[in-house]
Formats: structure tokens, C-alpha cells, sequence
């Protein structure tokens, strides 16, 4: 690559400055979040459950469905179909980044315009998404052109707002090189990492040693500085994110618990009582008078659950014929499959989720 130069120059850069970040990171990254959105991004269709046993498998890393959960919805990572809309627009970045990367000028000016995009919606939106984020994990850990085992080091420990300098930093640098406009100049972002300070330039006018020390002094306090800047952003910019995350996850919580098997799969059977009712009226059967109420509370649970976001994600009683591949998303029931061996299934539990947040995924069962 043309510019491969100016790539490996920036990413040295900020990997030397890990160690100073860390110490004043107030909002802590989890160890194995880079594992979590590696992975959702490779694999988007994996459920939670499943991705916590398949990082146990490829990295020995020991999680449950929970953390897995937690990192996804923190990481707007929140259902299979996000997860694939996201995975694909780190291909297509990626794919932007190596062209510009080769000295293609509309590439490079279409990275910018992502660049430019990504800082904006991060200040308007205070934090929602992680584009840089995604972009730089994968980069970094995954791909076979411009990850290293060195370079994985970088999205374990920085978070969207030093990822987008990242990024934007090897795009400025870039541009300059190709002579074109900085479609991020106009983007004021006032907080600056420890590593922007090589940018500048330094004055060597200095000629005596106590004005030296002195300028040494005013950098330091500088960089220090611009790291609680830097932290402050990040904390203002999860504010909001975390908020939301508290309530939903109470909510959600709330939820999984009516419909865990600790308590009978409370959700479960209100869908199995409606179909019976529905069954029983079909057949003109006669409902005693003492229970009339329970059709009543039925369908006033189930304009509770809709009315609050509850949704059923399935149909029960639906059939259809599927390999052992085809029920990620499904929690099986039956005989182990064989190869590719497809067999006749039906929804046996219809699953739900609240908006983007399973509660529970869809059980099928084969069919005898």
C-alpha cells in the first residue's frame, strides 16, 4: 500500500500512548468487550448464548449470556439483524480505509466524509454507536492487511472517542499527503489524545535552559490536561447510554425473569393459554361462568406486554423443515442431528424480546 507508512506511524503512535490513557480512564473497558464485538461482527446471526460459548471454544474466554448481552447492547450491538447491518458497514469501511490507504483520492475523500459523519453523530447524539469503535476492533484483531498482534492491543484499550482520532488522524495525514481538502477541519473537537501533541509542531526558538524546562513543564500540564478532557467527553458522551442501559436492563430483567423456568415460563404460558382459548371457542365449547374472568385477565396481560414493547417473536405451533444450521437463532428440542440432516420442526415456544432485546429466543421441537 502506498500510505501504508502513515498507517503504521499512527497506530505506533497510540499504542506507545496506552499505558499513559489507562491511568486516567474513568470509565473502565471491559476485559473481554474487544472479544464480544470481534465476534458479533464476524458472526452477527449468533445469539448470546451461543457467542458466550464460542468465545469459551475459540478463546477460552469463561462468559455467560449476560456479559455477552451487556457488551452487545452497550455496543448498539442489540439483535442479529443490527449486528449484520453494522458488520456490513465495517466491510465496507475497511475496504474504503485500504483504498485510501493505496492512494485512491474518492476513497480517501469518502473515508473522510466517515470520519467527519462519525465525530458529528458522537457529538450530537452523545456517544450512540460506536462506528470507530467497530471499525478500528476488527482492523486491528481480524483483518489479515493491517491487523497484528501488536496493534490488537489498541481497541482493548480505547474507547469511540480515541478510536475516531485514530481514524481520523491517518485520514488527515493522508490527505495532506495527497493534497486534498480536511473534511474533518471544520468538526471542532477540542479534546485532543496524549499522541495529537506529536502533531504539533514545537517551536525551537528556546535558547535558554530555564525557558526550556519551563516549556517542558507547560506540555506536561498540557497533556495532562488534554487527558482529562479526553475522559471527561467519554464520560459525558456514556451518560446517556448508560441511563438507557440501566432502565432497559431492569426492564428486561424484569421480563426474563416472568419467563425464566424458575417461575413456570410465565410469558409462555399466557401464549399457551391464549391458544387454548382460542381452540375452545373454535370447537363452540361451552365455557362454565365461574370462568369467564380468566379470558378477560388473559387479554388484558397481553395488551399489557404489548403496550409496554413485549412482542412475540414467533408463531407457536408454525412448522417447517431445518438443518441443525438453521435454528441459531432457535433453542432445539429433540433427537441430535446428524450431519446435515434436516428434520421436521415446530415452534414449541414462541420467544420474545423487548424492542432490540431478546428476553428469550424461540424454541422449536421436532416433530415426531
Amino acid at each position: 500500500m502506498k500510505y501504508l507508512h502513515i498507517y503504521q506511524k499512527n497506530m505506533n503512535r497510540y499504542k506507545a500512548n496506552i499505558e499513559e490513557a489507562k491511568k486516567s480512564l474513568r470509565v473502565k473497558i471491559g476485559e473481554n468487550e474487544w472479544a464480544v464485538i470481534l465476534e458479533s461482527i464476524s458472526h452477527p446471526l449468533y445469539s448470546p448464548e451461543r457467542m458466550a460459548g464460542f468465545l469459551d471454544e475459540k478463546y477460552k474466554i469463561k462468559t455467560d449470556r449476560a456479559y455477552v448481552e451487556k457488551i452487545m447492547d452497550m455496543s448498539m450491538l442489540t439483535s442479529p439483524e443490527v449486528r449484520k447491518r453494522e458488520s456490513e458497514k465495517v466491510f465496507d469501511r475497511l475496504f474504503l480505509m485500504k483504498k485510501m490507504l493505496d492512494g485512491d483520492e474518492e476513497a480517501c475523500q469518502k473515508f473522510g466524509d466517515f470520519i467527519a459523519n462519525a465525530i458529528r453523530h458522537s457529538k450530537a447524539e452523545r456517544g450512540r454507536g460506536l462506528p470507530a469503535k467497530l471499525l478500528i476492533t476488527y482492523m486491528c484483531c481480524a483483518d489479515k492487511d493491517l491487523g497484528s498482534e501488536e496493534y490488537s492491543e489498541i481497541p482493548k484499550n480505547y474507547r469511540e472517542p480515541y478510536c475516531q482520532r485514530i481514524l481520523r488522524d491517518i485520514y488527515r495525514d493522508v490527505a495532506k499527503e495527497m493534497g486534498l481538502e480536511d473534511m474533518t477541519e471544520d468538526i471542532r473537537r477540542p479534546v485532543e489524545s496524549p499522541a495529537d501533541t506529536e502533531h504539533k509542531e514545537e517551536t525551537q526558538n528556546e535558547k535558554d535552559a530555564e525557558i526550556e524546562r519551563l516549556n517542558a513543564e507547560i506540555t506536561d500540564l498540557r497533556n495532562s490536561l488534554q487527558i482529562l478532557e479526553t475522559d471527561l467527553e467519554e464520560i459525558t458522551e456514556n451518560i446517556d447510554n448508560i441511563t438507557d442501559e440501566a432502565k432497559n436492563s431492569a426492564i428486561s430483567d424484569f421480563f426474563m425473569k416472568l419467563n425464566s423456568s424458575d417461575y413456570g415460563n410465565i410469558l409462555d404460558a399466557i401464549s399457551f393459554a391464549e391458544g387454548n382459548l382460542k381452540l375452545v371457542r373454535k370447537q363452540k365449547i361451552q365455557i362454565p361462568p365461574l370462568l369467564l374472568n380468566i379470558p378477560i385477565v388473559l387479554k388484558q396481560l397481553l395488551k399489557f406486554l404489548d403496550g409496554v414493547g413485549v412482542r412475540q417473536i414467533d408463531t407457536t405451533g408454525r412448522e417447517f423443515t431445518a438443518k441443525y444450521s438453521d435454528l441459531e437463532n432457535f433453542n432445539y428440542q429433540g433427537s441430535s442431528y446428524i450431519g446435515d440432516e434436516e428434520k421436521k420442526v415446530y415452534i414449541s415456544a414462541p420467544g420474545w424480546r423487548y424492542g432490540d432485546i431478546i428476553i428469550s429466543q424461540p424454541t422449536v421441537s421436532e416433530k415426531e
